[in-house]
């Protein structure tokens, strides 16, 4: 996992998730990975450091698809998500590649990109229900704001405020949600990518990541 502060991206990185095709496990015991899923992440040696909620799915130039989540959810080089299977046991799902976090305050950076396992089904559609079609660079005071989280679930609210890199809006949130997709809807009933969920700002507002900027810089694709 690459873990490096928000102003100092290369074109490595860039290149490294480029090429980014799925790793290897050996079983997956039918999970389906998808925006919304409740996941827990693991240490290298495969110690539960909490759960958290996997972000939107999005593809690099190559069409290696690769996951959305929140940068604090990554517990050191080599850390995972796994997803817990309906006939027992954890499955491990997708890998930390690159981690952002630099604390939780005002416009610190918070978002990180994964690699799938390979074998691991996997749809772009939120909660397997809702297609996304594209991603909006921004949003406006006012403008409803839906997010999903694995434990407080669907919800949405009028955006209060908005930065270069940070959307706060009016939405439950629970621990555990952390990395879920936060979007708005498309009249034609699809949606289009936001940011992800990464912490509280005070009872019932809720601060997403902005996920153009990174789009850009990582060169994917989302929807």
């Amino acid at each position: 996992m690459r873990r490096v502060a928000a102003t100092t991206f290369t074109a490595t990185i860039a290149t490294t998730l480029l090429t980014l095709a799925p790793t290897a496990i050996a079983d997956t015991a039918g999970v389906v990975l998808r925006p919304g899923a409740k996941v827990t992440s693991r240490t290298a040696g495969g110690v539960g450091k909490g759960d958290c909620t996997a972000g939107f799915l999005a593809r690099n130039r190559r069409g290696h698809p690769v996951l959305f989540s929140a940068g604090h959810c990554a517990h050191g080089d080599g850390s995972r998500l796994t997803m817990h299977a309906d006939a027992g046991g954890e499955v491990p799902v997708a890998e930390f590649v690159v981690s952002e976090f630099e604390g939780a305050e005002g416009e610190a950076t918070d978002i990180a990109v994964l690699k799938l396992a390979n074998g691991v089904a996997a749809t772009g559609k939120i909660d397997g229900r809702i297609p996304v079609s594209g991603w909006v660079s921004t949003v406006s005071e006012g403008d409803t704001v839906c997010k999903l989280g694995a434990v407080s679930g669907l919800d949405c609210g009028p955006v209060v405020e908005v930065s270069a890199s940070k959307v706060k809006f009016a939405a439950s949130i629970q621990r555990g949600d952390s990395g879920g997709p936060v979007f708005v809807m498309r009249k034609d009933g699809t949606a289009a990518a936001v940011g992800i969920i990464i912490r509280m700002a005070r009872q019932r507002l809720l601060i997403a990541e902005l996920i153009g900027p990174w789009l850009g810089r990582w060169n994917l694709t989302v929807g």
